[in-house]
Order: C-alpha cells, then structure tokens, then sequence
C-alpha cells in the first residue's frame, strides 16, 4: 500500500512540474549552416534568401547574415544586415556578398530575428564563384 501512495504522490509532483510553463525570454534568435571552405585564391560568394515579417512591435526586424571564419582566428568577414534591417510584411529576396580567401576555414550563413513576431525564410541559396570568375550553386 505504501509503494501505491509513493507512486501516486510522485506522479502527481511529476504531472504538476510538467504543466509549469516557464518563460524564456531572449531579444533575439538566430539560426545557421557551415560548411567547411578550402580555396587557394580569393573568391566571391554570395548568400541570397527570401524573407517577410509579421509583427506589430516596432524594434521588431529580420536579417540575413553570413560569416567566413578563418584558419589563424583573425578576423573573418561578417554581415548580418543590422546596417538595413528586415521589416517588410512581403516576401522579398536578399542578398549578402563576401569573400573567401586561401585563410577561410568555414562559411556560416543562415537567418536572424529580432524582439517579438512572425519571422519567415524560404528559398536559401548559397553560390560560389568558380575558376570563370561566374558564380553558380
């Protein structure tokens, strides 16, 4: 009988701790690919997606952003749009252009989100310049 009243007294603490909502709170978000880059010569890349917002708060905006990471950890490119933020309600399609180089050990591109809406990306596309000097997937 006792183990009975043990089990339901640790289900009910259990049932109870899982309703308990916590709040999380953050200004902002963010999300990511990396890719591994091995080049001998400079090269342009560019980071091109579609993005739209929905919010009623005014500090509220979207950005897309990549960053070139590089083999010494000096600094590396980087651009995540803060410059000319998101905050359009239509889709539209942005793009960030950079360079790797002989030094670049990893590429990192993805979106970000900032204070309260709806954030939405679609149609990330990543191209790199070949041997041609043309740009292509």
């Amino acid at each position: 009988m006792n183990k009975i009243i043990t089990l339901c007294l640790f289900l009910s603490f259990t049932l109870i701790q899982a309703q308990t909502q916590k709040v999380i709170s953050s200004d902002w978000t963010s999300f990511n690919q990396t890719i591994d880059i091995q080049t001998k010569v400079k090269k342009k890349f560019k980071v091109i997606a579609s993005v739209k917002l929905e919010t009623t708060e005014p500090k509220s905006w979207a950005g897309v952003w990549a960053r070139v990471d590089t083999k010494n950890e000096e600094e590396g490119f980087f651009d995540n749009m803060q410059d000319r933020p998101i905050k359009s309600k239509e889709w539209n399609s942005y793009t960030i252009e950079g360079t790797i180089d002989e030094n670049s050990k990893s590429l990192s591109f993805g979106g970000l989100c900032l204070f309260n809406g709806k954030f939405y990306f679609d149609k990330f596309e990543l191209l790199i310049e070949n041997e041609k000097g043309v740009l292509n997937l």
